[in-house]
């Protein structure tokens, strides 16, 4: 996948490698992804990150809506990535149900 498929439409699967509590513009935190070459940082705001709690170091984020940046990759859309796990009937269920 390329950079620009990527950042299209696509949700980018990244692992948060720092998390900045106290930003310029406020908190953010700034992920890797194998699919891309450059980082993605995202903010921590009610508006880009849709989860009550905030993502740790190593924590595996799904990302969103991308927008190229000078010094990388921008989300406006951010959230934990939560497995899907099969149940004995063959049917899949969210863990976060």
């Amino acid at each position: 996948m390329n950079q620009e498929t990527a950042s299209a439409a696509h949700e980018v699967r990244a692992i948060v490698d720092k998390v900045y509590p106290e930003g310029p513009h406020g908190p953010y935190a700034r992920a890797k992804s194998s699919q891309l070459d450059k980082p993605i940082t995202f903010s921590l705001e009610s508006e880009v990150w849709k989860e009550n709690a905030w993502p740790e170091q190593g924590t595996v984020v799904v990302l969103s809506d991308l927008r190229e940046k000078r010094a990388g990759l921008r989300a406006h859309c951010a959230r934990f990535s939560r497995p899907v796990v099969k149940n004995p009937e063959g049917t899949n269920n969210n863990l976060s149900q």
